[in-house]
Formats: structure tokens, C-alpha cells, sequence
């Protein structure tokens, strides 16, 4: 075996340049590759959590806007809860009233059939009428009637 390049020492020795010398590993693909990987521990090790650390501060900002929105929303809906609250208060003592109005009615109603069965003896839901006519409207229609016929003889003994 002489000491020139051939194909037999490929694998067992390391090459040998024309000058006969051993070579030596070529410099820039190891420079490339500590630099590479000083670029990725650099972009892993820097700019990916700054990135990342901006997108979290980023969605925090944006999680804490939509939850203030939220919480507005939630407040807004809260005060119209109470405002339906107080119509519904309402509209339960206007029903509350108009029941006990309705019952008055109904028992002024009773009471005047009662009177036109009872009393006039025409039956039972014939004086539909009667209850326009209380005690104090009947006896003010009459005073005005007297005052109206005393009015009118007045003036007929003036003009005669």
C-alpha cells in the first residue's frame, strides 16, 4: 500500500491532500453548524419566548377587554332584570287592585240582584241597571230636579 490516495484506504484512513498530508476537517462547515445552532439556542432561547411572552400579554389583554365587556353587558343586563322586576311589581298591585275592584263589583252586583229578586220581585238578573244608581246620585239628581222645577216656576211668574 503506498502512502497516495487510493480506493483501498477510503474508509481506514483519513484523506490526504496532493502535497501527501493528511487534511484536516474543513473549518466552515463547522463554523456553519455552531453557528446554526447558536441561531436556534439563540431564536429558542431570546426571540421565541419574547414572541410568545408579547402573543400571552397580548391574549391577556384581549381575555381581560372581552371580560370588562362582559362584566358591562352582565351590569346592563342586570339593571334591566331590575327594572322588569319593578314593572312586574307594578303590574301585580294594578292586578291586585283591579281584582279587589272586580270582587267590590261583582259583590255591589250580587247585592242589587239580590234586591230586584228580593225586594221588587222580578228575578234574578233582571236589575242589571240598578247599580248606577246609588243612594247619593239618586238623591242629588232629585234636589237638582226640585232646584231645576223651582228655577223654571220662578221664571214663568216673571215672564207671565
Amino acid at each position: 500500500m503506498s502512502g497516495n490516495n487510493t480506493q483501498e484506504n477510503v474508509g481506514d484512513v483519513p484523506p490526504t491532500n496532493q502535497d501527501g498530508n493528511q487534511s484536516q476537517t474543513p473549518l466552515l462547515p463547522m463554523i456553519t453548524m455552531i453557528t446554526e445552532t447558536n441561531l436556534f439556542l439563540l431564536v429558542w432561547n431570546e426571540i421565541v419566548p419574547d414572541v410568545l411572552g408579547r402573543h400571552l400579554l397580548r391574549s391577556q389583554y384581549l381575555i381581560n377587554r372581552l371580560a370588562a365587556e362582559q362584566d358591562l353587558h352582565l351590569d346592563d343586563l342586570e339593571v334591566e332584570v331590575e327594572s322588569l322586576r319593578g314593572e312586574q311589581e307594578s303590574f301585580r298591585a294594578q292586578l291586585n287592585h283591579f281584582s279587589a275592584e272586580m270582587n267590590y263589583l261583582r259583590n255591589r252586583m250580587d247585592r242589587y240582584d239580590r234586591l230586584g229578586e228580593d225586594v221588587l220581585g222580578l228575578g234574578r238578573g233582571f236589575v242589571v241597571f240598578i247599580p248606577r244608581l246609588d243612594p247619593f246620585p239618586v238623591t242629588l239628581i232629585i234636589i237638582c230636579s226640585v232646584c231645576v222645577a223651582y228655577i223654571a216656576w220662578i221664571a214663568g211668574r216673571w215672564f207671565i
